[in-house]
């Protein structure tokens, strides 16, 4: 409201037909919707890898925070390389974002889970993040503490990482 001070974000859309009465942030642009939705189904093809690793290696404490890890106080962590960039890197050598969002299913009418509708694509993404990078279990404070640096892992983050690892 004019003269308010709000934290509300408001949006005027003209001359555009909703197929759906849903409204993120994707939808205001075609190509970030198409980089988006990849991503998420990247994401979603990765998600029971990275559930089955988060039990398995969710014990002990954090080599990061050195804080005792949980399920409920951890997250899986992408060190080597961030996800994003993997995400990136194999969308180009699969023909980029717009070919690949062939692959993803449709998320009209408020779905909200977007995934590869072909199991290549899956396997072939599982295949590819399993060669470009090197997965952790962090303690969520851990975890905040390198992104708040910007980087992934330190050298000495690192050698902890590779110590932790082989005692797991």
């Amino acid at each position: 409201a004019e003269g308010q001070n709000t934290l509300c974000l408001h949006i005027v859309l003209e001359n555009i037909e909703w197929k759906d009465s849903a409204i993120s942030y994707s939808k205001l642009s075609k190509k970030l919707r198409v980089e988006a939705d990849v991503k998420v189904a990247c994401r979603t093809a990765i998600d029971k890898l990275k559930s089955e690793f988060k039990i398995k290696h969710c014990n002990g404490r954090c080599p990061v925070s050195n804080l005792e890890l949980t399920l409920d106080n951890s997250v899986v962590h992408h060190y080597d390389k961030p996800m994003n960039k993997i995400i990136d890197e194999w969308v180009e050598l699969n023909g980029g974002y717009q070919k690949v969002y062939k692959h993803v299913n449709p998320t009209i009418g408020g779905g909200t889970i977007t995934f590869f509708t072909d199991n290549k694509m899956i396997e072939d993404f599982i295949d590819y993040h399993n060669a470009h990078t090197h997965m952790v279990v962090l303690h969520k404070q851990g975890h905040n503490m390198i992104h708040n640096k910007n980087q992934c892992l330190t050298k000495a983050e690192e050698e902890r990482v590779k110590i932790y690892n082989k005692l797991c």
